[in-house]
């Protein structure tokens, strides 16, 4: 194998999860410990949402940036499994922010103990401010996942997979995702798996409604991959 095709390999084979609101419920908590139905968080961006009062706004934004409340995540069972990929070869990675030193040394704390065999260059958290808060991805992504419909609109993976939440499920929303382009699927069932060895520009934004079901979708693109290329002589 050429290192031509050694390279295109890897690129192509990078997988990259989000952590708040992807591998454990951070809005549900925090939502459930002010007593706020989390269904009127309708803006991702907490301080342009018209569904809350302003003494609401703070307050929520306030346990956002509170460390305590990032002491114990509960992550879901499924983010045990988010590694599989890499059985095939694949590069799984997590990209997060968080609003301190504190609250980013609880999460680089805990992912090790959920993911034992995670490598330190497979885990970014980066600090920022309410301001900074955003993320760009770049093209030699094949699979990314996150909730904000603001690092969707700013990401040039080909696959990019929304797990459904109130902030990021209506129309204003989803028209944020769609400000760079792509095409939104609603049924993950009819997601274009397939479609991975067409145009690269090519961008899918495909909402699914839970980390179980977004873990096989991934797992059956990378194996869709390795198999085409091993018929290519590739691998």
């Amino acid at each position: 194998m050429s290192s031509t095709s050694m390279q295109e390999k890897a690129i192509i084979l990078k997988i990259l999860y989000d952590m708040d609101d992807v591998l454990w419920p951070c809005t549900q908590h925090v939502f459930g410990k002010l007593n706020i139905p989390i269904e009127r968080e309708t803006d991702f961006r907490i301080e342009n949402n018209p569904e809350l009062t302003p003494t609401e706004r703070d307050a929520i934004i306030h346990e956002f940036q509170n460390a305590d409340n990032f002491a114990e995540m509960n992550f879901y069972a499924s983010a045990r499994d988010i590694l599989r990929p890499e059985e095939l070869g694949a590069m799984v990675g997590i990209h997060s922010n968080a609003y301190s030193e504190a609250i980013a040394q609880h999460k680089l704390r805990q992912i090790p103990e959920l993911l034992p065999k995670i490598r330190p260059e497979q885990l970014i958290v980066n600090v920022v401010t309410p301001q900074t808060n955003r993320k760009q991805i770049s093209s030699d992504i094949l699979a990314f996942v996150d909730d904000s419909p603001y690092n969707i609109r700013g990401s040039r993976a080909k696959f990019n997979f929304v797990p459904r939440r109130p902030w990021n499920d209506n129309s204003l929303m989803r028209k944020v995702m769609l400000k760079n382009g792509g095409e939104i699927i609603q049924d993950s069932a009819t997601a274009p798996l397939d479609d991975i060895w067409t145009s690269d520009d090519y961008k899918y934004i495909i909402i699914v409604d839970d980390l179980v079901t977004i873990n096989e979708m991934i797992y059956q693109l990378v194996l869709k991959l390795t198999n085409k290329e091993e018929q290519n002589g590739k691998i």
